[in-house]
């Protein structure tokens, strides 16, 4: 009920916890229950996705301030670390070796800061050759 109560104040408009937005106002003409359901998941997958986009930025940030700040031998390694993939909530970054425990941590420390709620955000790292080995 607290959904529906919402997106009737709002005009028909769901929002993500970080203030994106979807109309449903066309929606609700055809299907009132099914725009409700649109509503719900999407204040859940929305604020997910929300969260590891901002996650991913935080992260180029930060590699970018250590390629500005490091030793040219360093900056090299730093500029070879880059983002790959995302499926759903995982991500796949390229690393070299000699960078990838200090990548871990940075990538770890940046998506489970990318939002405060009232449940702490868990980012597992894994590393590995391939998609395949981490899992």
């Amino acid at each position: 009920w607290e959904e529906e109560n919402r997106l009737k104040a709002n005009n028909w408009i769901a929002y993500t916890l970080t203030g994106r937005r979807r109309r449903l106002d066309e929606e609700k003409k055809f299907n009132e229950y099914g725009a409700i359901t649109q509503a719900i998941n999407f204040r859940v997958q929305g604020t997910a996705q929300d969260i590891i986009k901002i996650g991913m930025i935080r992260v180029y940030e930060e590699r970018d301030k250590l390629i500005a700040n490091s030793p040219p031998e360093t900056r090299k390694m730093w500029q070879r670390f880059r983002f790959l993939l995302q499926v759903h909530d995982e991500c796949m970054w390229e690393c070299p070796k000699v960078i990838v425990n200090e990548a871990k941590r940075m990538v770890k420390e940046k998506m489970e800061g990318a939002a405060k709620l009232k449940c702490p955000l868990i980012f597992v790292v894994k590393s590995g050759a391939d998609w395949e080995s981490c899992h």
